[in-house]
């Protein structure tokens, strides 16, 4: 089950009444899908707060408690969440202790993150670490990246030890953002295509550099990025190595 840009309000643009309608139509929502459904695993992709990256600790920590409250899942079921630039700010604005403080209340690694579930193998990439600016940030999400590549090459191969519970399977690479994509003729209707006064912006898509990297490392099975220029969640680019 994937989910993606919940942006629960925050108390700067957030108004209470508005908050509370939204929220309650999500909890409804989300909590009837996963006693349906009884996944494995629910994924969100980023942009869980709205105001994550302004927020205060004290503010964060009563983010997260709604979070929690709104999105809890059984013990049947594993949650994982990506950072978006609204938890914790675009690259050139995002402050390392926010970053922290979203990794560590939600168990997951600042740049780059792998998990398996029901033999099958998801890398979590932190968007915001693929500017392909040779930051620290972008330095450490590169260099985890080629390790997670030698360890696939590992498991297919069989001629090392990878370290991983299941076979080998070409991974699913999560994200926030995007792939690169030089326009949206691509895109079948209408409805999908960016508004004209944004059409030359790439703030929320990865780099040229950064796209091809990660096909190039990965070789994955299938990417899931569910923000867009557009802002239409639903909107997700696949990728297929075959």
């Amino acid at each position: 089950m994937i989910l993606a840009d919940t942006h629960l309000l925050g108390k700067i643009k957030g108004h209470w009444l508005d908050k509370l309608r939204r929220e309650w139509q999500m909890r409804r929502c989300f909590q009837t899908a996963v006693s349906w459904l009884n996944p494995d695993a629910v994924f969100f992709l980023g942009d869980v707060f709205d105001e994550g990256q302004w927020a205060t600790d004290d503010d964060f920590e009563v983010y997260s408690a709604r979070f929690e409250e709104l999105f809890s899942v059984p013990e049947s079921t594993e949650r994982f969440v990506v950072v978006g630039n609204h938890d914790a700010g675009f690259h050139y604005a995002l402050m390392p202790p926010h970053l922290d403080r979203f990794s560590k209340k939600f168990k997951t690694k600042n740049t780059v993150d792998h998990v398996e579930v029901g033999g099958n193998h998801f890398v979590l990439i932190n968007s915001m670490a693929m500017e392909g600016d040779g930051c620290s940030l972008c330095f450490s999400a590169e260099e985890e990246i080629r390790k997670l590549k030698k360890r696939f090459d590992c498991s297919l191969n069989r001629a090392c030890e990878s370290g991983f519970r299941s076979n080998y399977s070409r991974p699913v690479l999560m994200q926030h953002f995007p792939l690169f994509r030089e326009s949206d003729e691509v895109c079948e209707n209408a409805e999908d295509l960016a508004p004209d006064d944004i059409l030359e912006e790439i703030l929320q898509l990865l780099r040229v550099y950064c796209s091809f990297f990660l096909l190039e490392e990965q070789q994955m099975a299938v990417l899931l990025a569910l923000d867009d220029i557009s802002r239409r969640d639903e909107n997700f680019e696949v990728y297929d190595a075959t």
